[in-house]
């Protein structure tokens, strides 16, 4: 069921859940009159932010290079395969000392670092091998698109400029990837096909494919991922220029904190949003490279954002530049093969409640007078842990997918929940339950749209809203706040009962182009350390790879009418119905 979830939902949400009719459920259309004006603006500034790599139409551009003309690239890749693995070598014995630095200060450590584990930090020979291998397959592809003879076999256009021509050429071989690289297959994995119950870190759940969805799976691709060299580097806009700095979209786009208060869901409690993250936490998380990204730290893999000068929001309070560092890169299966960096779920894609069950085994085990007492106590952990997973899942496909998908779109990707004793019978094997980029990068937060300033705790009654009582409400925790487990223990404010009662109550934001304040200006990664939320969601889609939203529409989805210009965006952002 994981597949379909992810058809259904990941083109549905990468679509901005709204922007066309039937899929739009949560809230009805909402025009900022602001973000009108701000988009008329900058359209003389901007160019339109679409994918620098067209998408191609992969069977028929493998059915049209034939097997004489692999043969041909592949010799010419190979000529130049030995010098690039030695420069790769040489630039990275140099780089990945400088880069590498996980002994920050406790006042500087990074939000990634107080709430992830050790195990979501790519160690340090997986993190030395993925860079040299994409070092050494960025020297090659250059090498192959250099030669006129690569560019005679790919068909690439010779009247173009020669930076046009070896982008067309890069674009082509990472077309043809799979046929010039096909995937190298894992070593087989001996399943137990009467197992009771899920392996932990998701192996053998698909009996003829073992690794589809397990951890450290490389999370999946709709389309070509868009970098800027074809191969890693940051996504740049159509005509070759760096995009426009993410706090700016954030805040001449996204900017609605002016407003005294945001409008509410009139469909979603501010639960939604936290079940939502929940769900997240079960099935994906990257791998982080742990680096300190101070200014000095001039490694291609810090990417901090700027604060423009006049945006006082952050400038008044001294903070010059949002700290960010890429995600940690793939380890391919091969080495220097002609590839784009890709990135590892450190978890299972399963929705199986792994984010809770998969902790308890770290737990010292029980004391009894029975030595044998621990053997009843994994047993009860493993049922647990499969009727808890079960449990989740009915919650996510009856409950929360029907808030906000709408019932058109469940149906038509099959979604529903069979009735009664009827069995599922359309397992696929073939389908790799792995998350995709767009969804996890991208499209899945939107949730963070649905954030409000604050979590209101509330007394059983004010809960039934009977004030009566001299103590119907408890201070409320701001959102800023948001990761400190201490106010569950808050017994004098009302502990855990309170906040449930406050995410049932209350209506989470209304889902559309603005945040909360408290996430966009006022995220809280640590001491000292604030940013925008915004504007790295952006940042980080733009070092992912993944393309603009004009790609998914154009040529994903395929909806019509195809987008040109901004002028149609408006049309489908502020639509007249």
């Amino acid at each position: 069921m994981t597949g379909r979830f992810l058809n259904g939902v990941v083109l549905v949400l990468v679509l901005g859940l709204g922007l066309t009719q039937s899929s739009h459920v949560i809230n009805d259309p909402y025009q900022f009159e602001n973000e009108m004006k701000r988009i008329d603006d900058m359209k003389n500034e901007m160019k339109l932010d679409e994918v620098n790599v067209r998408s191609l139409d992969n069977k028929q551009l493998q059915a049209d290079v034939n097997q004489q003309q692999i043969d041909g690239i592949l010799k010419i890749y190979e000529a130049s395969v030995t010098e690039c693995k030695r420069e790769a070598k040489m630039k990275i014995e140099k780089s990945i000392e400088k880069a590498r630095n996980r002994l920050r200060g406790i006042s500087k450590r990074h939000y990634q670092d107080l709430i992830h584990l050790k195990k979501s930090f790519a160690s340090n020979e997986d993190l030395t091998e993925a860079l040299r291998s994409e070092m050494c397959s960025a020297c090659a592809f250059e090498k192959v698109c250099e030669n006129p003879l690569a560019l005679t076999l790919l068909g690439v256009d010779t009247n173009l400029g020669n930076a046009a021509q070896r982008r067309q050429c890069k674009a082509t071989i990472l077309t043809l990837a799979a046929t010039l690289f096909p995937e190298s297959p894992k070593m087989s994995e001996k399943c137990d096909e009467d197992a009771p119950f899920r392996t932990i870190n998701g192996k053998c759940n698909n009996l003829k494919n073992p690794y589809f969805g397990a951890v450290g799976g490389e999370l999946q691709r709709l389309v070509v991922p868009d970098y800027g060299d074809c191969v890693s580097t940051l996504r740049r806009a159509r005509n070759g220029d760096e995009l426009p700095n993410a706090r700016n979209v954030s805040r001449f786009v996204h900017d609605g904190n002016d407003e005294t208060e945001r409008p509410e869901s009139n469909r979603l409690t501010h639960l939604a949003m936290n079940f939502a993250q929940f769900l997240d936490h079960d099935v994906t998380l990257v791998e982080a490279q742990g680096l300190e990204c101070e200014p000095d730290n001039e490694s291609p893999e810090c990417i901090n954002i700027e604060v423009p000068a006049d945006d006082v929001s952050f400038t008044e309070r001294e903070v010059n530049f949002f700290e960010l560092e890429r995600d940690a890169p793939h380890r391919p299966s091969e080495e220097c093969k002609l590839i784009p960096r890709g990135h590892s779920n450190t978890i299972t894609a399963f929705i199986d409640t792994s984010n809770v069950t998969a902790q308890a085994k770290r737990r010292p085990c029980f004391a009894a007078g029975d030595e044998r007492a621990n053997e009843n106590q994994e047993e009860i952990f493993q049922e647990t842990r499969r009727i808890l997973g079960a449990v989740f899942q009915v919650i996510v496909y009856k409950e929360f997918l029907p808030l906000v998908l709408s019932k058109e779109t469940i149906r038509e990707n099959e979604l529903e929940l069979l009735s009664g004793k009827t069995c599922f019978k359309d397992y696929d094997p073939t389908l790799n339950a792995q998350m995709f980029q767009a969804f996890s990068t991208a499209a899945y937060r939107f949730g963070h749209s649905l954030i409000r300033d604050t979590f209101s705790r509330l007394s059983q009654n004010g809960f039934e809203h009977n004030y009566n009582d001299y103590k119907s409400e408890f201070l409320p925790i701001p959102v800023l706040d948001f990761g400190n487990p201490t106010y569950i223990y808050d017994k004098g404010q009302g502990g855990l009962d309170a906040i449930y009662r406050g995410l049932v109550d209350d209506s989470a934001s209304k889902l559309d182009g603005l945040l909360s304040s408290s996430v966009q200006l006022e995220l809280s990664r640590g001491e000292g350390d604030l940013a925008d939320l915004l504007a790295i969601n952006i940042e980080r889609a733009r070092e992912h790879g993944v393309p603009g939203y004009v790609e998914y529409h154009n040529n994903v989805c395929r909806i019509r009418p195809r987008i040109r210009d901004f002028d149609d965006l408006k049309l489908l952002a502020f639509p007249t119905w």
